[in-house]
């Protein structure tokens, strides 16, 4: 499937959708790669009413919920660094739908890839997550390209230190539960990190 790709008019809509960028946007640049330090945790959760009012919004301006977390954090991003101009990482699959069993394969199949967004003051946040979606829409069938690629294409206008995932993992706890057999599954906890000095998952 990846050989099928043309990669010119891949590197070709990354040059586009970071024309003009041309400082790495960096959280923490004095920050190593190996601090020898596990990398810590914090844990905020939003309550039923507050995740409902956050997924109306997204609706009433035709957006998704995803699409305003990243706008979020462009607005923290950029605050933090002192640009309007910046840019992260957010995390993609790897499973394009129209490849046959990409559903069912084993394995990680992510990849990290810059998106990149400049605050406008003078845009409406419902105006900022419209053109946000429609650019971030426009780079889909370009996500296939590591960051790496996209980085000698473009030049340090694609670096960034920090991520976003925005994750969905249904859990069907009956399907566990059965599979459990005679164990009882009392709990469970997962831990992730990334190699980023900040990372965000939602």
């Amino acid at each position: 499937w990846v050989s099928l790709r043309d990669t010119a008019v891949s590197l070709a809509a990354w040059s586009e959708a970071l024309a003009g960028s041309t400082e790495a946007t960096l959280l923490a640049p004095a920050h190593g790669s190996d601090t020898g330090e596990a990398p810590g945790q914090r844990i905020a959760t939003l309550d039923a009413e507050r995740t409902a009012e956050l997924g109306a919004r997204a609706a009433a301006a035709g957006v998704t919920v995803n699409t305003l977390v990243q706008l979020a954090w462009a607005l923290v991003l950029g605050s933090a660094v002192g640009r309007t101009d910046v840019v992260f990482g957010v995390t993609v699959s790897g499973r394009p739908a129209e490849l046959d069993g990409s559903a069912s394969m084993v394995g990680l199949l992510i990849s990290t890839v810059p998106v990149r967004v400049r605050l406008d003051r003078a845009a409406t946040v419902r105006e900022s997550a419209q053109l946000l979606q429609h650019e971030q829409a426009a780079l889909l069938d370009h996500h296939h390209l590591a960051p790496s690629a996209i980085e000698a294409e473009v030049g340090p206008g694609a670096r960034f230190d920090t991520s976003l995932a925005f994750e969905s993992y249904p859990l069907d706890r009956t399907a566990l539960t059965a599979a459990a057999g005679d164990l009882s599954v009392l709990g469970v906890e997962a831990r992730d990190a990334t190699h980023y000095p900040l990372s965000l998952a939602v």
